[in-house]
C-alpha cells in the first residue's frame, strides 16, 4: 500500500494546489459557464478523510455555507437552477464534516422525487423534459444525502424501488449526465450497498471488470476499482493501472470527454446512436483526480479489512443485508 499512499498524498496536494482563494474547485466549462458549488462538493467530499486538508475543507465549507440559495439548494454554478445533483453532492460533503445542513435542505431535494420514485436532476418545464426525467445517475445521490436527514424514510424507500429497477440484466446501471454506464453503476453500488440492499454482485462485479479491462481512461478505471472494492472484485491490477497513469503533478487526466449535457428531448441517450447532446471534459483535471483519489481510498480501506467511511447511516426498509465483504460498506455506460 506505500505506492498507493504516495499518489494519494501527491493527488491531495494537486486539489489542494488547485482550490481557488474563495474556497471553491471550479472545474468544467458548459455553455452557463464553469461549475462551482457542484465541483466543490464532489472534490471536497473526496478528500474529506485524508490528512493535511483541514484549511483547505474549512474554506470550502465557507464557500458553500455562503453559496446556499434561499431553498436551501445548490447548483452548478450561481447562474443556473437549483439541481438535485449538486445539492446532494454539497450535503454529503457538509455532513462528512459535520457541518450544519438545514432541514429545509432535505426537503428541496425531496421535491425533485418523481412518482416512479427516481429523482430528476431539474424540475420538468414541459411534458417532455427530459431533465426533469428520473436519473439513474442522480437518484442514488439524493438517497443517500436523504438518508442523513430525518423524517425521509418514505421517500428513501420509494428511491430505492427505483434504483433496484434500473439496473440492467447487465449488471450495470445507465448515465444520463456522463458518457460512461460506471459513473452511474459506482454511485448506485455505493448507496444501495450503504443501505444495506442486495447487490448482485458476481454479476455487477464481472461487467464493471471487463469494461475496466477494456479502458486506458483514468475516470473510468476509478470507476470500475469502486465498484470492485466495494463488491469484493480483485481491484490489483486495475489499481496498479491507475498508479502508472498519474502525472507528475499528481493529477489525472481523463482521456475521453465524460460529462454529457444531455439534450432536453432525450430521455435515454444511452440508447441513441445519434446526437444527444455536448460533451465536456474536467479541463482542470479536479473532478477525475478527485475520482480516482476516492477510489484509491476504497480500494486501500478494502484491501486492509476497513470501511470506507462515505456511506448512508441506516438501512432503508426491510431490504436484505448484502455481504461482499459481509459488511455494508461505501465509496462515495461504454468502455
Amino acid at each position: 500500500m506505500q505506492r498507493v499512499d504516495v499518489a494519494l498524498d501527491r493527488a491531495v496536494a494537486y486539489l489542494i494546489n488547485h482550490q481557488s482563494s474563495d474556497g471553491a474547485w471550479r472545474d468544467y466549462q458548459l455553455e452557463p459557464g464553469v461549475s462551482d458549488s457542484w465541483t466543490t462538493g464532489y472534490v471536497g467530499l473526496a478528500l474529506a478523510d485524508l490528512r493535511g486538508t483541514s484549511t483547505a475543507l474549512a474554506a470550502a465549507t465557507n464557500f458553500l455555507q455562503s453559496s446556499m440559495r434561499p431553498d436551501g439548494g445548490w447548483a452548478y454554478n450561481d447562474l443556473c437552477p437549483v439541481d438535485c445533483d449538486s445539492t446532494s453532492n454539497v450535503v454529503l460533503f457538509l455532513d462528512r464534516l459535520g457541518a450544519g445542513v438545514p432541514a429545509r435542505t432535505y426537503e428541496r431535494i425531496a421535491r425533485f422525487q418523481n412518482a416512479d420514485g427516481g429523482f430528476a436532476t431539474f424540475a420538468a418545464h414541459w411534458a417532455g423534459d427530459s431533465w426533469g426525467c428520473s436519473h439513474p445517475d442522480v437518484n442514488p445521490l439524493a438517497l443517500r444525502a436523504l438518508s442523513r436527514g430525518t423524517g425521509t424514510d418514505d421517500v428513501v424507500e420509494s428511491g430505492v424501488r427505483y434504483a433496484l429497477a434500473a439496473r440492467e440484466e447487465s449488471g450495470l446501471w445507465n448515465s444520463f449526465w456522463w458518457t460512461t454506464p460506471l459513473y452511474s453503476t459506482a454511485a448506485n453500488v455505493t448507496t444501495l450497498l450503504g443501505l444495506g440492499r442486495l447487490v448482485d454482485a458476481p454479476c455487477t462485479v464481472g461487467a464493471v471488470a471487463e469494461l475496466a479491462r477494456l479502458s486506458t481512461d483514468p475516470f473510468r478505471l476509478a470507476l470500475g476499482l469502486d465498484v470492485m472494492a466495494l463488491l469484493g472484485g480483485d481491484g490489483s491490477e486495475t489499481c496498479r493501472r491507475l498508479l502508472a497513469l498519474q502525472r507528475p503533478d499528481g493529477s489525472w487526466h481523463a482521456q475521453h470527454r465524460n460529462l454529457r449535457v444531455t439534450v432536453n428531448w432525450c430521455c435515454t441517450p444511452w440508447q441513441d446512436d445519434g446526437f444527444v447532446g455536448h460533451v465536456a471534459t474536467d479541463q482542470h483535471h479536479l473532478v477525475t483526480s478527485a475520482t480516482v483519489l476516492r477510489s484509491l481510498v476504497t480500494f486501500r480501506s478494502a484491501t486492509s479489512g476497513g470501511q470506507p467511511p462515505s456511506g448512508p447511516r441506516r438501512s432503508a426498509g426491510n431490504g436484505q443485508q448484502f455481504s461482499g465483504h459481509d459488511r455494508a460498506g461505501s465509496s462515495d455506460s461504454q468502455p
